[in-house]
């Protein structure tokens, strides 16, 4: 079993880099499906932790950085 929690590596990544997207995320935590893991993101944005990097258009989540 894994000691960290998926949220907790994403914000451990985070300490060392700008943003995750959605594949890195699934890499570092093992988590298979990309549903699941938007759900561990929303949960973050929940808790101010995370926000959304959006598309050059502005309509598309495309990474997540660190809140400010």
């Amino acid at each position: 079993t894994s000691l960290a929690s998926p949220e907790e590596r994403i914000m451990e990544y985070l300490n060392t880099n700008t943003i995750i997207k959605n594949r890195q995320a699934r890499a570092i935590t093992g988590v298979k499906s990309e549903n699941v893991m938007k759900r561990h993101f929303y949960d973050l944005r929940a808790k101010n932790l995370i926000e959304p990097v959006m598309s050059k258009t502005g309509n598309k989540i495309i990474a997540w950085k660190k809140k400010n």
